[in-house]
């Protein structure tokens, strides 16, 4: 009996990596289903993709592509990313100790020399064009790259960091074993690495590349927009792919149209009655081409009479302004900001305080928590960082609201009217001390070490004087 529950439990076991195939199975077939019905409508007699050329299966090459190609396309994955990174995080032991700790030492190294931040950023940005991307962590360990990472002594074993895309680092095979707590998460992913270009016998410039197996521990992943899994995110321009093609016909379609209406070019009409060999027709097709084409601005034209087609002018611009504004919409990014921002004006105040909700929230619940506090945390468990005193670190986030000085000087002002107003009703609001401080940027107290010097050297001027 206790034999047949063994077997029992083993088939239990085993079927385990089945389900979860046939889970990720079920997500594919239900986004395939979706795909396939996507833009039909009328009970799928008029299929809007076909009629508008929009490609319905879309691959990380296609994305690529656009995002290396297309100016909105690489405006619409990096505006959220740099803004998100533009103030760097502060990563520190205990906020309230005024000495740094061992953690705090550490850190600061490790940062500056393998410039950690900068690649987080990378990550950060590749990880939004397919639907996730690696951070690989080349250590000294004595092991090969498909093993466990372990061994590391110091953070001067963690030697390099480099960012891949989901297009080189293919996802080779999965945690099986239902008892970790990795079950169904990655466990290997082969690394394409490219070698550069080099010329070929061909005199063409050929990437020599080749494929390494590396193992999660040496893995960062980071997926945006996560829905069914924890694996693959959502691509940056999924949601608004049709919009950028919409946007390519406008743009490109309305560069065409000016290029052929501006000068629509003549009409040549030739004399009944003139008899024009095969070498006058050359001739007078070679003169059209010139003027046409080249710097001559005159035609022999004896017998032909020229008439001029008109030209018009083509403006985009409405058409342009509402994808934009649906682009915006999708991405939940202001449009002055995506296109370019006016910063300043009482025009887009609203939207960049908006804005800069949204970046603070995408700070804490994504940079922090998919990116920085994962990289954090596995060079801990490494032993390239010694732990935390306290346990646990801070990550502190600098405000991403910086005002120029006009705007420094005018809060001041508007501080000190104010300050002025309430000081009439009782005899003290704010000191010196705290304006200077807190609204001016200043030391607290007035320095006096120069002005002394200065009354000094006017008193000698005096005495010294004839």
């Amino acid at each position: 009996m206790s034999e047949q529950k063994a077997q029992k439990g083993t088939k239990n076991i085993l079927s385990f990596p089945l389900r979860a195939a046939t889970m990720l199975g079920q997500i594919l077939t239900r986004r395939n289903q979706w795909l396939s019905q996507a833009g039909k409508t009328f009970d799928g007699d008029r299929d809007l993709y076909a009629k508008l050329g929009y490609k319905r299966n879309l691959s990380y090459s296609d994305y690529l592509d656009r995002y290396n190609r297309g100016g909105v396309a690489n405006r619409v994955i990096e505006v959220k990313p740099k803004a998100t990174w533009r103030n760097q995080p502060i990563v520190v032991d205990d906020v309230n100790s005024e000495e740094p700790t061992l953690f705090d030492s550490a850190w600061s190294k490790l940062q500056i020399r393998l410039k950690v931040l900068h690649y987080l950023k990378r990550l950060d940005v590749v990880s939004g064009i397919g639907q996730y991307a690696v951070l690989f962590i080349g250590a000294r360990d004595g092991r090969t790259p498909e093993q466990p990472l372990e061994g590391v002594r110091s953070a001067e074993d963690i030697m390099y960091l480099a960012v891949y895309g989901q297009g080189n680092a293919e996802i080779a095979a999965y945690e099986a074993d239902p008892t970790s707590p990795r079950f169904g998460l990655p466990k290997l992913y082969t690394l394409t690495i490219s070698q550069g270009n080099m010329v070929g016998k061909d005199s063409n410039l050929v990437s020599v590349e080749h494929k390494v197996l590396a193992h999660w521990s040496r893995i960062i992943h980071v997926a945006e927009g996560l829905k069914e899994d924890e694996v693959f995110g959502t691509p940056r321009l999924e949601a608004v792919w049709n919009y950028c093609d919409d946007l390519d016909k406008v743009c490109g379609g309305s560069a065409e149209a000016t290029w052929k209406s501006v000068w629509m070019g003549f009409q040549l009409d030739i004399d009944k009655e003139l008899d024009l060999n095969a070498d006058d027709e050359d001739v007078l097709a070679d003169e059209v081409a010139e003027y046409e084409h080249g710097l001559s601005r005159f035609m022999r034209t004896k017998g032909i009479k020229i008439t001029p087609l008109g030209s018009k002018i083509v403006d985009p611009r409405g058409m342009f302004a509402m994808l934009s504004a649906l682009i915006s919409g999708t991405i939940d990014v202001p449009t002055r900001i995506l296109f370019g921002s006016e910063r300043g004006q009482l025009a887009s105040e609203g939207d960049e305080r908006n804005f800069n909700g949204t970046i603070k929230e995408r700070q804490k619940d994504f940079a922090e928590m998919i990116i920085l506090r994962p990289f954090v945390d596995r060079m801990i468990r490494l032993g390239a960082l010694p732990p935390p005193e306290e346990g646990n670190y801070a990550v502190l986030w600098p405000d991403i609201a910086t005002l120029t000085a006009r705007e420094e000087a005018d809060v001041a002002a508007r501080m000190a009217q104010a300050i002025e107003k309430v000081a009439k009703q009782v005899n003290l609001v704010v000191s010196p001390e705290e304006f200077r401080q807190k609204y001016l940027k200043l030391p607290a107290k007035v320095p006096t070490t120069g002005v002394e010097e200065l009354e000094k050297k006017d008193e000698r001027a005096v005495v010294a004087a004839p």
